[in-house]
């Protein structure tokens, strides 16, 4: 779902997504300098490397001719609350189009705005909704990663319907086709690598689905 340089034809959506997108980004670090846990704090540098890592391995979709990685902002949302989700990942993918061209410069704010602020709001408005008591479950999280996933599949394409000549249809039936089967697998590892990080730093962790807050 990353969107290449020169891909968004129309300059006043280049402009529009880099206003809600680094907009959103800037909020976020805003909340998220205010609000960190000092117990939390080591695993944003632990947890960005490993997202960035683990996006460069590419896995085949159910024999289609098409492959999908892991996006992570689901987990991260479970782990460190939104706001840090939504900071990692935008570095993440600020790194990513400065050094391996995977997404453009120019287009950061459009990726910014789907892959990080709208999926990781979609990843807590899914969180928030389940009882406090179930936050912690591996269904929960397989259902937060898959909707982060989703969420950004909207996002980019309505960005592509608004910023290119391409028909709309093919679009977003050609991507919501591909992306569901994208979005269980999100969801399904999500689960996995949550529940593998909860057995590992254990029950009473910080973790930000037992929390109150927005951030």
């Amino acid at each position: 779902m990353h969107i290449a340089d020169g891909v968004i034809e129309r300059p006043a959506v280049v402009v529009g997504t880099w206003i809600l997108g680094g907009g959103g980004v800037l909020i976020a670090s805003r909340w998220f300098s205010r609000g960190v846990h000092e117990d939390r704090a080591a695993l944003v540098g632990v947890l960005g490397a490993f997202i960035f890592a683990a996006q460069m391995v590419n896995f085949p979709l159910l024999g289609l001719p098409v492959s999908a990685h892991l996006v992570g902002t689901g987990l991260l949302t479970l782990l460190l609350g939104p706001a840090a989700a939504i900071v990692v990942m935008a570095a993440v993918l600020l790194v990513q189009a400065l050094l391996f061209q995977d997404g453009g410069v120019v287009a950061w704010g459009a990726n910014a705005l789907g892959l990080a602020v709208v999926g990781a709001v979609a990843a807590a408005g899914t969180i928030r909704a389940v009882p406090v008591r179930f936050r912690k479950h591996s269904l929960t999280a397989a259902a937060a990663g898959t909707a982060a996933v989703l969420g950004s599949t909207l996002t980019c394409g309505l960005i592509l319907v608004l910023g290119t000549e391409l028909d709309p249809t093919v679009v977003l039936v050609g991507m919501g086709g591909v992306q569901a089967i994208a979005a269980v697998a999100e969801g399904a590892i999500t689960a996995l690598a949550f529940s593998a990080v909860r057995a590992t730093l254990g029950s009473d962790a910080p973790l930000w689905p037992s929390q109150g807050e927005f951030r």
